[in-house]
């Protein structure tokens, strides 16, 4: 997920991750909960816990959320331009 790779990240799975991602304060909380040891987490927790972890996901996540709408309207963008030649 660091890389932000589109083969293993889909669409459909970026834009999931954009609607479930945990707040601040949802991270802050799990790392309070836990104190080191994700063992006694469940499977929601320690997904917040692992999510948490990632530097600047919300950013990241919006950009590769870009990069797909763009390779799909690429063709359209290419006409307008073309067009306006």
């Amino acid at each position: 997920m660091r890389q932000m790779d589109p083969v293993s990240l889909s669409h459909e799975t970026t834009e999931m991750l954009i609607a479930v991602q945990p707040t601040v304060e949802e991270v802050e909380l799990v790392k309070q909960e836990t104190k080191g040891g994700r063992g006694e987490l469940g499977r929601a927790e320690r997904f917040v816990s692992v999510l948490g972890t990632v530097p600047r996901l919300r950013q990241r996540l919006s950009c590769h959320e870009i990069t797909f709408r763009l390779a799909s309207q690429g063709g359209i963008l290419y006409i307008w331009v073309w067009c306006l030649q």
